[in-house]
């Protein structure tokens, strides 16, 4: 599992990366894009067995909602701290 959550991660941070999606703002872009990456593995989420700790839609929103914040940070990172602009 910590495997599929590092490869998704770093897919989020390359398809950002190379995406040319023209959005009016770096961080809709973000929240766009960390939504769209972080489905598979919470679609993953929902197979796992019932736990009185988790639920599996809980798993699945915080999936979906932690991919959005880590796909944020990678847009302040690269967009704000060092200045990357798209090319259009």
């Amino acid at each position: 599992m910590s495997l599929q959550i590092i490869a998704s991660r770093t897919l989020i941070g390359f398809a950002v990366g190379i995406s040319v999606l023209r959005l009016h703002h770096w961080s809709i872009h973000g929240l766009i894009m960390g939504m769209i990456f972080s489905l598979p593995l919470a679609f993953s989420g929902l197979r796992a067995p019932e736990s009185p700790e988790y639920s599996t839609i809980g798993m699945f929103i915080c999936t979906i909602v932690l991919g959005m914040v880590y796909e944020l940070i990678v847009e302040i990172i690269t967009s704000v701290l060092f200045e990357a602009r798209r090319e259009g």
